[in-house]
């Protein structure tokens, strides 16, 4: 007597899940990045008066995937209009004290991060099977 147990079609859909996967936590990483820029220029305790080092904090495009390496996506300041102090700004100096604009709007929004990135892994299983 001998018992077989096929694992074959959930082996496939393993190997099918690694796009689905890279899309659907893509989507989830772009739109959890826009929330924390949106965040970053909304709450803040520097004062701007140009606008210039605010209106420079931006979500930037998801890269890479989730097999190989991980998905990454950066929010930035200071990365355009020539704002060459938005570091400064965020970490302090010997003589300016750190607003942590970036950081504080990555902590606000983490778990709800997190929560788009398990919805994003569940949508993906379905789509492949599992």
């Amino acid at each position: 007597m001998k018992a077989t147990i096929d694992i074959s079609a959930i082996m496939k859909a393993a190997d099918d899940a690694g796009p689905a996967l890279d899309k659907h936590i893509g989507q989830a990483l772009a739109t959890a990045s826009i929330a924390i820029a949106d965040r970053a220029r909304l709450v803040h305790d520097y004062i701007d008066r140009t606008q210039l080092l605010t209106n420079s904090i931006q979500a930037g495009p998801v890269s890479g995937s989730v097999f190989h390496g991980g998905l990454r996506v950066d929010i930035e300041a200071g990365g355009i209009g020539g704002v060459n102090y938005a570091r400064y700004i965020e970490k302090g100096t010997k003589t300016i004290r750190a607003r942590m604009f970036l950081e504080n709007a990555l902590e606000d929004q983490i778990d709800a991060a997190r929560q788009r990135v398990e919805v994003a892994v569940g949508r993906a299983f379905e789509e492949v099977g599992l």
